[in-house]
């Protein structure tokens, strides 16, 4: 096995570690490696309490799906599971926003003849 292959290896092993229902999926041959990178990369950087929700959400069907099928419902679950914020803190956000002054002619405009 070259370096880059344990590499990837290793580091899909890591983040099945927070994927139990892929890890389950994949070591009972119901979906394949490609599959479960697939799921491990649309959760890259996402706590886990909404990894664990977007797992969840699309695992059943996992099996039957292509994996560019199983990307297209994990982004899908990806928004589904970002929770809006609360309306105190959209009232705040909101409060605070300033209009942005419309932009005028820049320095490209200023140098033609």
């Amino acid at each position: 096995m070259t370096r880059p292959s344990a590499v990837t290896l290793l580091g899909l092993a890591l983040d099945l570690r927070r994927l139990p229902l892929t890890a389950a999926a994949l070591a009972a041959g119901e979906i394949d490696r490609v599959r479960a990178v697939v799921i491990a990369d649309e959760v890259t950087g996402m706590d886990d309490e909404h990894a664990a929700a977007v797992e969840a959400a699309i695992i059943a069907k996992a099996p039957g799906q292509t994996a560019g099928q199983v990307r297209a419902a994990a982004r899908r679950a990806v928004i589904a599971a970002d929770r809006p914020l609360p309306a105190s803190a959209r009232k705040k956000r909101k409060k605070t926003r300033k209009p942005r002054p419309s932009p005028g002619p820049g320095p490209a405009h200023s140098r033609l003849p």
